[in-house]
């Protein structure tokens, strides 16, 4: 994989998140994770891999607890 890579297929995402094959889909069928269809491959987008970590971190993101003065 370069830094330039613009798409990624199912395997490099699993490899690049370390995550199985099962999770990835199960977030792409939940609409989370966008994907691109090039004839019969499945490809992820960089962009669409940087989204959906956003959209991650956002949903998990501790709330910082008040201060008090």
């Amino acid at each position: 994989m370069t830094e330039d890579q613009m798409l990624f297929s199912l395997a490099e995402v699993c490899d690049l998140t370390r995550l199985g094959r099962t999770t990835i889909y199960s977030e792409i069928n939940s609409g989370r994770l966008k994907i691109v269809k090039v004839g019969r491959r499945t490809l992820i987008s960089r962009e669409a891999l940087r989204d959906w970590r956003e959209r991650i971190e956002a949903d998990t993101a501790q709330p910082e607890p008040d201060k008090a003065a």
